[in-house]
């Protein structure tokens, strides 16, 4: 992707495809959306389409309607639309680049649950080959 802001949108707001389904269906369709319609459209759970509601609110990407209570509505900032609309471009052309983006960048979480399960020790305690850090080659005594 040549585009370094959209990949930094990405990366810092977009976490799932069902995410940014959500977010450019209520760009492309102006209209308050509850979570059950949303679920409904998008064929998801409701507990989906709650949490991502909450999560694009917290993004301030979407705002909660004055007419319409537990409703919706698309609602970036102005400097964001821009890059919305052309993660919207992107998306329909190129979906699978997008999608890849997406789930390759890692997140905090996915890292941290990763590094639980790491063999090998830290480059600093493996310098000397023996793990311990004391500068003594593997098999060699300190005398």
């Amino acid at each position: 992707m040549a585009n370094p802001k959209l990949e930094q949108f990405i990366f810092e707001h977009i976490t799932s495809v069902e995410q940014l389904e959500f977010l450019l269906l209520m760009r492309e369709r102006a209209q308050p959306w509850t979570a059950e319609q949303l679920a409904t459209e998008l064929r998801t759970s409701l507990g989906s389409a709650q949490a991502k509601l909450r999560d694009l609110q917290a993004r301030g990407l979407i705002a909660p309607s004055q007419s319409l209570p537990n409703a919706f509505f698309y609602a970036p900032l102005p400097e964001v639309q821009g890059i919305i609309s052309e993660l919207a471009l992107q998306y329909h052309q190129r979906r699978v680049a997008i999608i890849t983006q997406i789930y390759t960048k890692g997140s905090p979480e996915l890292q941290a649950f990763s590094d639980a399960f790491r063999l090998r020790k830290p480059r600093e305690e493996r310098r000397d080959g023996n793990g311990d850090g004391d500068g003594v080659g593997a098999g060699k005594k300190e005398q």
